[in-house]
């Protein structure tokens, strides 16, 4: 898929006006998603929403589900960019959980995991403990 200038100035036409994104993806013969990633990508103003036809907007006030409680929440949605990503213990067991310690801007682990995972020891899979090891 070519986005030629001129492709790119109808898109925008089509975008200010307000046209949907799901029309603007027919007129340009791509995919709604294309049309999204592109608006991103071109920095175009983000736009809220919109309410299907035939479905009632949500009162002010109105109820809403009760959140899922903690307890149930995936540990994967308590990592951050700034949070160690270091595992600990068995995925598939309860109690898994990830380190959680703060890390340097960039980085995956905190500095103890850091240097856990680039130590090179090169002991892991080894039995270091049977004879003539050594």
């Amino acid at each position: 898929m070519d986005w030629s200038a001129d492709r790119i100035e109808t898109f925008r036409k089509l975008w200010d006006d307000g046209m949907a994104t799901r029309a603007i993806a027919a007129a340009l013969g791509v995919t709604k998603n294309a049309v999204v990633g592109k608006a991103y990508r071109l920095g175009f103003e983000r736009r809220r929403p919109s309410v299907r036809p035939g479905s009632a907007p949500r009162p002010v006030g109105a109820e809403r589900r009760p959140a899922t409680p903690a307890k149930s929440q995936h540990p994967i949605l308590s990592l951050t960019p700034d949070t160690c990503h270091w595992p600990i213990g068995d995925p598939k067991l309860q109690g898994f959980r990830f380190c959680l310690g703060a890390t340097e801007r960039g980085r995956s682990y905190c500095a103890t995991h850091a240097a856990r995972s680039s130590r090179g020891s090169g002991r892991i899979g080894r039995n270091d403990d049977r004879p003539g090891a050594g």
